[in-house]
């Protein structure tokens, strides 16, 4: 019950499961003449610990989370900062006609934005043929007008 616990606080203040990592209870007792005994200041002492341990875990919970987040933004931002190359999708697949390579229709997709349909589809000064399969999709084979 107390895992459940701390995985809620962990889950409020942002964590996700993922990074969730359960503190683990420690209880120190000393020995003196072979009885076992645990002194007040030992008592304290492991509670501080405890709740040290405790707290650095949620500290840097907090802090993978927090770099997580900021590095989602850092490549965002990166992202924004290259410039586009327009044509890229046709030199892409300039170099595919050139090696003989049968895409997808979901590779086809993400390269053009749209799926290609029919037996024989033409796009721009390319021309895509429906050639079997490639597992549960369409292969296309693309060659120039």
């Amino acid at each position: 019950m107390d895992k459940l616990d701390q995985l809620q606080e962990h889950l409020n203040l942002g964590g996700s499961i993922k990074t969730f990592t359960p503190t683990v209870k420690i209880t120190v007792h000393s020995k003196i003449d072979n009885e076992d005994f645990e002194s007040p200041i030992d008592s304290v002492s492991s509670g501080l610990d405890k709740a040290n341990f405790s707290l650095d875990s949620n500290i840097q919970s907090v802090q993978l989370n927090l770099f997580d987040s900021l590095m989602g933004r850092v490549e965002e931002v990166v992202g924004r900062m290259i410039p586009i190359n327009p044509i890229s999708h046709w030199e892409k697949l300039d170099l595919a006609v050139e090696r003989g390579y049968i895409l997808s229709t979901k590779e086809v997709q993400t390269l053009l934005g749209t799926k290609p349909s029919g037996t024989t589809w033409t796009r721009g000064a390319f021309i895509f043929t429906r050639t079997g399969k490639i597992g549960n999709q369409a292969g296309w084979k693309i060659s120039r007008l």
